[in-house]
């Protein structure tokens, strides 16, 4: 079956974070970006989708989402939304670099908590 036979014109936001929720962990990149190409995944405009989708993105290493991600982490405070996108960066070492870059821009616009909360994850990360 091919994407165009998923009748996603009238779906919910938590239809939406269902099917993205429920993708397989091990989808292949090839895949993501037909996913991708064909629901504008990347771009969704709805936080809670856009958070499920760069999540899974990180751990599967789809960099397509890159400047995405780095746009949503600086412009979203919410720690539910951020704080699972900046632990499953930092589980890779591959990308401390990209992601100690975007929490530079985006430290001053979180809340205390938040900061407080990330500060840990990176001095955590450095310590492995």
């Amino acid at each position: 079956s091919s994407l165009a036979d998923i009748p996603t014109g009238k779906w919910t936001i938590h239809e939406w974070l269902y099917f993205v929720n429920n993708l397989p962990r091990d989808l292949s990149i090839k895949r993501m970006a037909e996913l991708d190409k064909a629901y504008n995944l990347t771009q969704s405009t709805n936080n809670e989708v856009a958070h499920a989708w760069l999540l899974l993105s990180i751990q599967r290493e789809y960099d397509k989402v890159n400047n995405r991600l780095s746009d949503y982490l600086i412009s979203i405070g919410r720690r539910k939304l951020i704080v699972p996108l900046y632990k499953a960066l930092l589980e890779n070492p591959d990308y401390l670099t990209y992601v100690s870059g975007i929490y530079r821009k985006a430290r001053p616009g979180y809340h205390p908590l938040a900061q407080g909360t990330i500060d840990a994850l990176f001095k955590e990360a450095k310590n492995k």
